[in-house]
């Protein structure tokens, strides 16, 4: 069986960034006097992306809290619950109860 060889994780960026070439840029490299960006609009570009990612925190922040996790787990509950046909669900329950008695009745005669 052959060897795997292991990788560190700067050689796994380095590799990584040396397929993406070009492409990467960083904001140190961004010359605003050369740009050909008014500086109005830039700002105007900035403002519109923090409140972009401001609303993007917000959501995740309600997806994952616990009590709205808790209420859409119980809406989804009761929505598959009205979903299931009467006489299904009836059935359900008298094997439930029936069961149950079983149960009830093992025990009582021992």
């Amino acid at each position: 069986m052959p060897k795997l060889a292991r990788v560190s994780y700067a050689g796994e960026r380095a590799m990584i960034f040396s397929r993406l070439g070009d492409r990467v840029t960083h904001m140190a490299e961004t010359d605003l006097e050369n740009s050909k960006v008014p500086a109005d609009v830039l700002v105007t570009q900035i403002e519109s992306t923090r409140a972009d990612l401001a609303r993007t925190i917000d959501e995740i922040a309600d997806r994952v809290s616990p009590a709205n996790v808790v209420r859409r787990t119980g809406d989804r509950v009761r929505e598959r619950i009205s979903q299931i046909d009467p006489l299904v669900g009836g059935a359900v329950a008298l094997a439930a109860v029936s069961v149950t008695c079983f149960f009830v009745w093992r025990r009582l005669r021992r």
